[in-house]
């Protein structure tokens, strides 16, 4: 018999069993437990993000609650400027302005139109000008600092008066004043007794343009007057060039009145400086040395204090420092705004002014308190 090759022999294949349906079930609940433990997670992640987004806001607003002398839209731009010191690295100029005041030798012609009510309140040292309607509506068209009459027997007389002679010209151009001056542009008001009250400059010693009473106009805006009502050059040439004679005038006293438009700074003149001092700075004469004034302002863009310090003079006005065009040193005429707190750390915004004249200077400055 032949013999056979040897066939492998089948090896019994295993299978797996089956799962049953409970453990399918097991299976699906740990998977739905991996999957909730992850959103708990997640949850408790992000409740404490916000958490901390929370309090970081509250700790800003007590910040700034606590230190509120820095604006919110300055303290992001001075960000910007240096980082988080908030002062700019770079010297920053001061900011320059001037008055347009009107430069013409021509004398002016007085007014043809009684259209207007002048109303001057002795209580506030302002005139009131409006413009009069044939129904007699008025329009206020300016508010003019004055000078009205000193509370010491010489109070500007008060009641319904009207304009009269307006006292102007090259062969009239100085007004003889009761005490001894001269006025330069003068309007006379008529109150029908004595007739000696007028709208006029500040008093001149003399009959130059120079020779202004520079004390007195540094009043302007106060009582100082003997009874006139004194004014600026500039504001008594523009009522002599608007109003005629015959315009109603009227004389009040009322402290508590307010004032249609704001009442404006009168010009303030250095006394130390003779080379303007004796110029009304509005005067349009064209050899005013004012119309070519100019200053310079140095200030720094921080200045640092140590906290709880204490000065003997103020820590502030001690960095500022001006010199006019003249080379007069006129530190002493600057000022600014704003307040600091020396006892406690931060940073404290000032502003810093030198108003002279014409010409004014402004400054932001930050007084670091550390």
């Amino acid at each position: 018999m032949a013999n056979r090759p040897n066939r492998p022999t089948s090896q019994p294949v295993r299978r797996q069993p089956g799962r049953t349906s409970s453990q399918a079930a097991a299976a699906r609940k740990r998977q739905k437990q991996r999957q909730y433990t992850r959103i708990r997670i997640f949850t408790v992640l992000a409740l404490i993000l916000l958490i901390a987004i929370i309090v970081v806001i509250i700790v800003a607003c007590r910040n700034k609650k606590a230190n509120p002398n820095i604006p919110e839209k300055q303290s992001e731009t001075m960000t910007e400027q240096s980082g988080n010191s908030g002062i700019p690295t770079e010297y920053v100029e001061p900011t320059y302005r001037r008055d347009n005041i009107e430069i013409n030798d021509d004398w002016p012609t007085v007014g043809d139109s009684t259209d207007y009510s002048l109303h001057v309140n002795t209580a506030l040292n302002a005139t009131i000008v409006y413009s009069k309607d044939g129904d007699g509506n008025l329009t206020p068209l300016r508010v003019l600092a004055c000078s009205t009459g000193r509370r010491d027997g010489h109070e500007t007389p008060e009641g319904e008066f009207y304009l009269g002679e307006w006292i102007i010209g090259p062969a009239n151009e100085w007004c003889y004043m009761a005490d001894g001056t001269e006025g330069l542009y003068a309007y006379r008001i008529i109150d029908g007794v004595y007739n000696d009250i007028m709208f006029h400059s500040v008093p001149y010693y003399e009959t130059d343009h120079g020779t202004l009473e520079y004390e007195e106009y540094n009043k302007l805006g106060n009582y100082a007057s003997m009874g006139c009502i004194r004014m600026c050059c500039a504001d008594v040439r523009w009522l002599g060039q608007l109003c005629a004679g015959g315009t109603e005038v009227i004389v009040y006293y009322d402290e508590n009145e307010v004032l249609p438009m704001e009442k404006p700074t009168p010009l303030f003149i250095p006394e130390t400086v003779e080379e303007v001092r004796g110029w009304d700075p509005t005067d349009p004469e064209s050899a005013n040395p004012w119309h070519s004034y100019t200053f310079t302002m140095e200030v720094p863009n921080s200045i640092e204090l140590s906290v709880g310090a204490n000065y003997e003079e103020d820590p502030i006005t001690s960095k500022f420092h001006a010199v006019d065009c003249y080379g007069n040193d006129v530190t002493q005429y600057m000022k600014y705004s704003g307040t600091y707190d020396p006892a406690t750390a931060g940073n404290y915004p000032i502003t810093v002014t030198l108003d002279l004249g014409q010409y004014h200077a402004t400054k932001d400055v930050v007084v670091v308190v550390k």
